[in-house]
């Protein structure tokens, strides 16, 4: 795993506990806490959290476990031990601008700007999401070229060539007992996919009216196009669902309806993938 994937989590639940601890002492209630986290010119004396309770969040709490467990290499088991999170803060809190030092097992900060933890926090997380888009555009670059390679190769002209000659001279292309097969299979998925409330098609219904869709996706897969054409194989089918699950998934915001649709579709369509595969074997 990347180490500013774990220095986010931790710097992220530090903040989360100094901002709990300071409402704690303020008495803060909601309508000042948006007022609380923005406020430049606050100043916290003194403020303590605990390493102990910092360390057992870290390796208890839920959604960190589900990160770690997708972001890890195979060879990472581990959770971040205390010597990981001390280390962290070492690194991050800088003595020119954070006044940090370890007492009996507790932080202590002196004269704080909590303003200044959240800006180490953002500039964290800008830095991860322009790597992250930057090896993005490369991969989109590296299949692009790809496929443009693809295109352009006498074997691909050839073969296409021989098809069109094939198709021409009255030859059937595609076997009529597989093709019959295929639409059996695609459709079969699709009623299975769609049995419960049709999230597949208010999926696209949703994505049409956010208006993200056209802008984000390069290829748009058209919902008619799955129900109506047959598939080459059985292997293309699932792609050209999972990409147009994941299309959905990557033009939403995360948290909102067509977001949490999209990932209803993906967990429906892996039950439907598992079910049929059972099937066909």
């Amino acid at each position: 795993m990347e180490p500013i994937i774990t220095e986010l989590l931790v710097l992220q639940l530090i903040y989360t506990f100094l901002l709990n601890e300071l409402k704690e002492e303020r008495g803060a209630i909601k309508e000042n806490d948006v007022e609380i986290e923005d406020d430049e010119s606050l100043i916290i004396p003194h403020i303590k959290i605990s390493l102990v309770k910092i360390t057992n969040e870290v390796q208890n709490n839920v959604l960190i476990n589900e990160i770690l467990q997708y972001t890890n290499d195979e060879n990472e088991t581990s959770k971040l031990n205390i010597n990981d999170i001390l280390r962290i803060i070492e690194n991050s809190f800088v003595p020119s601008i954070f006044k940090v030092s370890l007492m009996n097992g507790q932080l202590n900060f002196q004269n704080l700007k909590l303003m200044e933890v959240k800006k180490l926090i953002m500039g964290k997380y800008l830095q991860f999401r322009t790597k992250q888009l930057d090896e993005i555009q490369k991969l989109d670059d590296d299949i692009i070229g790809k496929l443009n390679i693809s295109s352009s190769s006498p074997n691909v002209t050839t073969a296409m060539t021989s098809s069109a000659a094939k198709s021409s001279s009255g030859n059937n292309i595609i076997d009529p007992k597989r093709e019959k097969l295929l639409k059996l299979y695609r459709d079969t998925v699709l009623n299975r996919l769609q049995s419960k409330n049709k999230l597949l098609d208010e999926l696209y219904l949703n994505l049409e009216k956010e208006g993200n869709y056209h802008k984000i996706v390069h290829k748009i897969i058209e919902i008619e196009m799955i129900k109506n054409e047959t598939p080459r194989s059985v292997h293309y089918l699932q792609l050209i669902l999972q990409r147009s699950i994941s299309d959905g998934i990557m033009s939403s915001y995360t948290g909102s309806k067509t977001w949490e649709i999209a990932r209803q579709v993906q967990v429906d369509f892996d039950d439907t993938v598992q079910f049929m595969r059972r099937a066909l074997e």
